[in-house]
């Protein structure tokens, strides 16, 4: 009579429990490696011209002519003060309420997340850069702009833009 064969039992084998490598935390050099290539052939050209002369106004024909993202520096500045918890909103604040320039590097923060944000490669980018090292700086470590449309008005004009716009605006610069 054959004999069966006694089955055993599998062997547990305690296996080490493997854990993921956690990620090293990104480097501001790191980050700003990968928005530079996120940002890859954007176009990016600069809306200038005093308060008053018609940037927003032009903008909103080429957004929809021509598809382009507008940008408003000051919209996104004045969105940033009212944000919740922003490292920035006093500072801000202050500076639009004295007529002053906020720190580029604020500014050119807060366009660059705009722009990744958007997904989007075509922008016009309106009231930005005030000076020109902020222009170099926007083109060293966000992306160069292929040019400016700079609007002329006269003094005069733009005055009386800003006073009947600041009837309904609420913006705290518009005024005398």
């Amino acid at each position: 009579k054959p004999v069966a064969a006694k089955k055993e039992a599998p062997v547990a084998v305690a296996a080490k429990k493997q854990e993921a490598p956690k990620p090293a935390a990104k480097t501001p050099e790191i980050i700003a490696a990968e928005n530079k290539a996120a940002l890859q052939d954007t176009t990016v050209i600069f809306v200038l011209g005093g308060p008053g002369a018609g940037k927003g106004t032009q903008c909103a024909n080429l957004v929809r002519d021509f598809g382009f993202v507008h940008l408003s520096a000051g919209d996104l500045l004045r969105e940033e003060q009212q944000r919740p918890g922003s490292q920035y909103g006093e500072l801000i604040k202050t500076y639009i309420r004295e007529g002053r320039i906020v720190p580029m590097e604020v500014t050119i923060a807060l366009l660059e997340n705009a722009m990744l944000a958007s997904g989007q490669k075509r922008f016009l980018i309106d009231g930005f850069p005030r000076k020109m090292d902020q222009a170099m700086k926007f083109e060293e470590t966000v992306v160069p702009s292929k040019f400016t449309l700079y609007f002329e008005c006269p003094e005069e004009v733009m005055l009386g833009r800003l006073m009947k716009r600041g009837e309904t605006s609420g913006r705290a610069d518009d005024n005398i």
